[in-house]
């Protein structure tokens, strides 16, 4: 009997430290992963944005579109950074500051018009897509004004500059050499395909409306 109690005893304890275990695991927060077919890793909390039309890739914020020299971009170019809302944002004749979707922004174009997706390497990005969410709204007239600091005069590519510029302290259109002196000052301009060359992107893809 003594045998028999001992081992209902350890039996007991055995089930009670089992239960006590799966009811600890149970209170542990499980981590979230969404999976990021951009980058091929599990992203914890990360929620995969729309895709680009016709090419196998996911927006993401501080992505740039560039488009050519046509007559929707009045034979000059444009650029637009994706914002943290998967927004494009964009400085233009007829904003001066646009907050548009995605749709919105391509229906801007001429059938046939190219987009040239752009993405920052190094996995940067964030900081200058909030920083263009940030800012939009203190664009207050659209023109060819020269300072690179200033916010309220602003032409399409010299946004998406001070994006990078003041919300990553990167300079993707001068080879980074402003980036431990501060804005270029006096006559100076940002043209889209400066961008669109600057070794600090990489090209994820082509669309056409």
């Amino acid at each position: 009997m003594k045998k028999l109690g001992l081992s209902l005893f350890f039996v007991f304890v055995a089930l009670f430290m089992f239960a006590g275990i799966s009811s600890a695991d149970a209170n542990q927060p499980v981590s979230e992963a969404t999976y990021s077919p951009e980058n091929d890793v599990l992203v914890p909390f990360a929620e995969p944005g729309p895709k680009y039309p016709s090419i196998n890739v996911y927006m993401r914020p501080g992505d740039i579109i560039y488009n050519p020299k046509s007559i929707s971009t009045f034979f000059a170019g444009h650029v637009a950074i994706v914002g943290p809302d998967y927004k494009l944002r964009h400085s233009h004749p007829y904003g001066p500051g646009i907050s548009e979707t995605l749709e919105s922004y391509i229906s801007r174009f001429s059938s046939g018009d190219q987009f040239t997706v752009l993405r920052p390497r190094g996995g940067i990005g964030a900081a200058a897509a909030q920083w263009s969410l940030n800012n939009i709204n203190k664009v207050k007239a659209y023109n060819f004004a020269p300072g690179m600091a200033d916010i309220a005069n602003n032409y399409c590519s010299k946004f998406v500059w001070q994006a990078y510029w003041y919300g990553e302290h990167k300079d993707v259109a001068f080879g980074n050499k402003y980036n431990s002196v501060g804005p270029p000052a006096g006559i100076v301009y940002v043209i889209p395909h400066y961008i669109l060359d600057s070794p600090d992107m990489a090209i994820q893809g082509v669309f056409y409306k």
